[in-house]
């Protein structure tokens, strides 16, 4: 069994697990989703182009 595979069983063991917690239906932030990467993804680009 490759390292991998253990991070990626564990990750998804974890996500199966905790999907229906309450952390995660109350917090709309506490979720991966497409708006909160490419809010992430604007402010890093905005910061390379003030500093950088």
């Amino acid at each position: 069994m490759a390292k991998n595979d253990v991070v990626k069983g564990k990750y998804q063991f974890v996500m199966t697990v905790l999907k229906d917690s309450s952390i995660y239906r109350q917090n709309a932030l506490m979720n991966a989703n497409l708006f909160y990467l490419g809010a992430a993804l604007f402010v890093f680009g905005l910061f390379n182009v003030i500093f950088i």
